[in-house]
C-alpha cells in the first residue's frame, strides 16, 4: 500500500519489489534493485526514509525516518527508528536500532540486539547484546554470507515480481 502523507508520496525506481501487504507512507525513496517484503512498513511522516541500491528490507520490519545503505540487509521484524545504517550491513533478526544510532559499513547487529539512542558502531565490526555492544571484527566468511544473502534475495524478488506482476 502506497500512501501519501502532505503532499509527499513514495518514489520508487524501475527493478524494486514492494510487496503487495508492504506499507510506504510519505516521503520514502527507495532506489534500484531494492525489495521491501511482506508486512513491512516504511514511515516516512516525520522524516524521509532513503533506501540505497539492491538493500533488502525483510518481512514484518518497521522502519521510521531511517537512512540505509547500498546491500544492507534488515532481516526479519527489525525495528530501524531515526537511525543511520551504512553499505554492506546485516541487521539480524528482530533487532532494534535507535534514534541518532549509526551503524558503520560492513557491519553486523546480531539478532535481538538493542542499538540504544545515539550508539555508533564501528565500521568492519560486530555488535550484539542489549544494550548491544562491539564484540569482534567482521571476518571475510561474514562478507561472503551477506553477499550470498542478499543474491538469493534477490532472484526471490525477481521470481516474486513475476509471479505478482508489481
Amino acid at each position: 500500500m502506497i500512501i501519501p502523507y502532505k503532499n509527499k508520496l513514495p518514489d520508487i525506481e524501475k527493478a524494486v519489489f514492494v510487496a503487495p501487504n508492504a506499507t510506504l507512507l510519505g516521503e520514502v525513496k527507495l532506489m534500484n534493485g531494492v525489495s521491501i517484503w511482506f508486512g513491512t512498513v516504511l514511515k516516512g511522516d516525520t522524516k524521509g526514509i532513503y533506501v540505497d541500491k539492491n538493500s533488502a528490507i525483510l518481512e514484518n520490519c518497521f522502519v521510521e525516518g531511517s537512512n540505509i545503505g547500498k546491500e544492507t540487509l534488515i532481516s526479519h521484524g527489525a525495528i530501524l527508528h531515526l537511525c543511520n545504517v551504512g553499505n554492506h550491513v546485516l541487521i539480524g533478526v528482530g533487532a532494534i536500532i535507535l534514534d541518532n544510532a549509526k551503524i558503520g559499513d560492513n557491519s553486523i547487529v546480531a539478532a535481538g540486539s538493542v542499538v540504544s539512542p545515539k550508539t555508533k558502531i564501528d565500521e568492519g565490526t560486530m555488535a550484539a547484546g542489549v544494550p548491544a555492544k562491539v564484540i569482534r571484527k567482521i571476518k571475510e566468511e561474514d562478507i561472503i554470507n551477506l553477499e550470498n544473502s542478499l543474491k538469493t534475495i534477490r532472484e526471490k524478488a525477481r521470481v516474486y515480481s513475476k509471479m505478482l506482476k508489481t
